[in-house]
């Protein structure tokens, strides 16, 4: 019997393009690691707000463009990835999705916003699902990344850059802010 082949959903064509796009980034960031359990072995990429709730949102397959930001991107071991999505775990990969699940709660703790609708343009969220405080509305008090700047961030996500290496003891201020007023 020949093995039925399902149809890609429209939106995995705009993913795998993504994927290839962020993927270096994200495992320079993560220094070639998997986040839960630190192993270098089989890495992939892994979503900590899932693509398929930025689709829903928006309501077309172009949403899943919006899940691709580096506060939702992470590297995990295909053990890990495997167990966070298995339909049926063992009893090993329970304790492994244990893990995960924990370590994508504490990340969404630290990001600060938990819904595909806190980081959508306000254009695309309807009024009755418009949270309080939007990513937009904090955008305005600090400046957006552009994207070739990424790749120079430092691993922690700070505002060092690799060309403005800073003494121990060096304040990630400039000269004239960390001064006292």
């Amino acid at each position: 019997m020949a093995r039925r082949r399902f149809a890609r959903e429209p939106y995995q064509e705009y993913r795998s393009r993504m994927q290839q796009r962020w993927r270096p980034h994200i495992l320079v960031r993560d220094r070639k690691r998997c986040r839960c359990c630190g192993s270098r072995e089989d890495l992939e990429m892994a979503h900590v707000t899932d693509c398929v709730a930025f689709s829903r949102a928006v309501g077309r397959k172009e949403g899943v463009t919006f899940s691709f930001r580096w506060d939702n991107l992470v590297m995990l071991c295909a053990l890990c990835h495997g167990a966070s999505h298995a339909p049926s775990p063992t009893a090993e990969e329970l304790e492994r999705r244990l893990r995960v699940n924990r370590f994508l709660e504490e990340v969404r703790r630290v990001r600060g916003w938990t819904s595909p609708y806190a980081v959508l343009p306000p254009a695309l969220v309807p009024d009755q699902l418009r949270p309080a405080r939007s990513f937009h509305d904090v955008m305005r008090l600090t400046p957006l990344v552009p994207f070739p700047t990424f790749a120079r961030y430092a691993s922690d996500g700070g505002m060092v850059f690799a060309d403005q290496e800073r003494a121990p003891g060096q304040s990630r201020l400039p000269a004239e802010a960390s001064a006292p007023a």
